[in-house]
């Protein structure tokens, strides 16, 4: 267990939970040391497929965002997940998205099929997983977004002048004294600009491409579905003032986003939440051996 030393910081308290099993940095010797149980081939083939080596280098970090929403959501494939008046029954990871006109792809961490309980309707639900990465004030991503973003005609959409718009103005909101992670402002531009795609016959002909591109399984998405994006950061407990506070931070910047993109959309329910909001919903329906891995190796650190 952690302790109450409010001086105490969370990588401090994390990096003691895995002492003598990686190295000073808090890196395993390999991604399967950092996983419940086996990776599957087809999950594999997932993280490995166009983007490279994701497995054998972020994976290894004690604090790999993609290794937690693994850890997460790897078993929904054979077990169905109920969230939010939804059956999934379907996980993929590292899916590419199509962004601009002859650019590489966005990658969304976890991707969820399933139909609503109520309705019948089909659900996709697009997961972008955040660990630690948003406890810095990072934005150089977002000052040097690629200057693609600003030619209405790179666009799959015919939104393309307001998204170009838009994109201009974010460049310019971060400064050298501002609170807040607009590097993953950038990401979140560039993936409901990627799920919006899947909306657009050219876009969405685009995705399908991929899947001779990227030799691994992919969702099968037609265009028509429910469409949700969550960002899910994993929010500490407040004895760790310093990291506690981020969360906060980077909501409040992520909701004027929310806001700004209300004409972007395309008909996308788009949220942020915490694994401390979703795990008393997702630790019980999950193996009684998952859920006592994922306390011991990240919830007992959650608010």
């Amino acid at each position: 267990m952690t302790t109450n030393n409010n001086k105490r910081s969370f990588m401090d308290a994390l990096l003691s939970s895995v002492k003598g099993k990686t190295n000073s940095k808090g890196y395993f010797d390999s991604f399967s040391k950092n996983i419940f149980g086996e990776m599957s081939n087809e999950f594999e083939e997932m993280f490995t497929a166009g983007d490279g080596r994701e497995l054998y280098g972020k994976a290894c970090a004690v604090h790999s965002s993609s290794m937690l929403s693994f850890n997460m959501f790897s078993w929904i494939s054979e077990k169905p997940f109920k969230y939010e008046d939804v059956e999934y029954n379907r996980v993929f990871f590292e899916v590419h998205l199509p962004t601009l006109i002859k650019t590489t792809p966005a990658n969304m961490d976890v991707v969820l099929m399933g139909k609503n309980l109520t309705s019948g309707e089909k659900t996709v639900l697009f997961i972008e997983s955040k660990f630690t990465e948003y406890f810095k004030n990072d934005s150089d991503q977002m000052k040097k977004m690629s200057a693609a973003y600003d030619d209405p005609e790179k666009y799959f959409t015919n939104k393309g002048a307001k998204w170009a718009k838009l994109i201009k103005e974010y460049r310019k909101k971060p400064s050298s004294s501002s609170n807040g992670y607009y590097d993953g402002i950038k990401q979140e531009i560039c993936h409901i600009i990627g799920i919006s795609n899947l909306r657009n016959p050219k876009g969405h002909k685009e995705f399908e491409s991929y899947k001779s591109k990227y030799l691994c399984s992919q969702p099968e998405i037609i265009g028509n579905e429910k469409f949700i994006f969550k960002n899910i950061l994993f929010k500490v407990g407040s004895k760790y003032s310093e990291e506690y506070k981020r969360y906060s931070e980077y909501e409040q910047i992520y909701n004027k986003l929310h806001e700004d993109l209300s004409e972007l959309r395309e008909n996308i329910d788009m949220a942020i939440t915490s694994y401390s909001d979703l795990w008393p919903i997702i630790r019980d329906q999950m193996s009684p051996d998952r859920k006592v891995f994922l306390e011991d190796k990240y919830m007992q650190f959650a608010e």
